[in-house]
């Protein structure tokens, strides 16, 4: 049984144990994009939208399966709203926010988000890296970019995969399969290219 296959059936026992606890209904949400069962993913993250009162984190992970889903618009409205309902929220709603500004082209907003705090992961620096490159900020792509190569082999060594040559595809490829639309993954890829990055 594949990954996301096992993945996808423990989230549907779980989800119907609890039909209203929306933290379970957004990992059932999650399993779909995983199985790249993208209607049943829309489906589920708006019925968990749907049940959401007053749980922003929930609220915003809904977001960003919109964002993953290529419903950009949709992400962002979602992900403002949660964060009005938790001013004091974690680090990582603003790392979802960044990159929502990211794919509305809003990269000088995206820069602001993921320069601090919200920096958590390596496809946090490579969105980085993308939006430098894409505001024309050549100096500051290319600084990030070292950043990104580095944190990004660091990660992928801690989890036992070895890191091959620093491209595009060796470095960045795994997250090719994230975004429902192939244009999605193009802006981060040219962004990247455009740092200096070899495909």
């Amino acid at each position: 049984m594949s990954v996301p296959k096992f993945a996808l059936d423990i989230a549907r026992k779980g989800a119907a144990l609890d039909n209203n606890d929306v933290y379970i209904q957004d990992q059932l949400g999650y399993a779909y994009l995983s199985a790249q069962l993208w209607d049943e993913a829309n489906v589920q993250f708006e019925k968990t939208l749907s049940r959401i009162v007053n749980e922003a984190e929930s609220m915003a992970w809904c977001g960003y399966g919109f964002l993953l889903l290529s419903r950009h618009e949709k992400a962002h409205e979602v992900v403002i709203e949660a964060m009005r309902l938790d001013p004091l929220h974690p680090p990582s709603l603003d790392w979802i926010l960044g990159q929502v500004y990211f794919f509305l082209g809003r990269y000088e907003d995206s820069v602001g988000k993921l320069i601090g705090e919200a920096h958590l992961n390596s496809l946090a620096g490579a969105i980085l890296v993308a939006a430098y490159a894409h505001s024309e900020r050549q100096g500051e792509a290319e600084t990030a970019l070292v950043s990104f190569v580095q944190r990004r082999r660091a990660e992928l060594e801690s989890r036992g995969i070895a890191a091959g040559a620093n491209t595009i595809a060796e470095l960045a490829g795994g997250f090719r399969a994230m975004w429902r639309n192939p244009e999605d993954w193009g802006l981060l890829a040219s962004g990247l290219r455009q740092a200096g990055l070899p495909d």
